[in-house]
């Protein structure tokens, strides 16, 4: 057995003690998280909660910005509810975020399995600025194949893809990833094919 610190226990070692997720969880790197739940807290500072399949008992509490992102993506108005159980979203320390004037960091998304309709969104940064911000696509699990059961390279590889095929920036380009991912697995492809069809509409329609 090896003496050598890995990442894994480098992340172990400098976790915080928290009862949720908090930025210094991040500073080793984003994560993506699974939702499994969605909570009032009865903190009017920090009123919801998201219990998170990878953080068991640390709950990611979003800031205001961040709530109403989510509620964009999530709430059904038909039945009023918020409907995110089984969504991913990849999250981020954001080291610009100030708190009493100092920047203390804070817990951001950088991308969801369920986009906003509005994307970029509109944010305010402070009284007087407003700004945007552009939340990235997420491949979302299927049925017959949840990202959980994927190995850890593929499922990796699915989240990276993911990013560069929403990126492409011509269909040459989108053409080179199709190429790599004839290579993957039916699973693999079946979670990226949608992501990759609704990215060549796109730059077909730009052309």
């Amino acid at each position: 057995m090896s003496d050598n610190l890995t990442k894994s226990d480098v992340v172990a070692g400098t976790a915080p003690r928290s009862d949720q997720l908090n930025a210094d969880d991040l500073l080793t790197g984003p994560v993506t998280v699974t939702i499994t739940a969605a909570r009032l807290t009865g903190d009017d500072k920090q009123p919801w909660a998201f219990d998170l399949e990878e953080y068991p008992g640390r709950p990611f509490k979003p800031c205001l910005t961040m709530r109403r992102i989510l509620s964009a993506a999530f709430l059904n108005e038909e039945t009023e509810a918020m409907e995110c159980n089984g969504e991913r979203l990849t999250l981020y320390c954001d080291p610009e975020v100030k708190w009493g004037g100092d920047k203390v960091g804070g817990v951001r998304i950088s991308a969801m399995s369920k986009l906003p309709d509005l994307n970029p969104f509109p944010v305010t940064e402070r009284r007087g600025k407003k700004s945007t911000v552009t939340i990235q696509p997420l491949a979302s699990p299927t049925a017959d194949q949840p990202i959980a059961s994927l190995a850890a390279e593929d499922s990796e590889f699915v989240d990276q893809t993911t990013l560069d095929l929403a990126n492409a920036t011509s269909l040459e380009e989108l053409m080179g990833y199709g190429q790599i991912l004839k290579t993957k697995s039916k699973p693999v492809q079946d979670l990226l094919r949608p992501v990759y069809a609704k990215r060549q509409k796109e730059l077909q329609v730009q052309e």
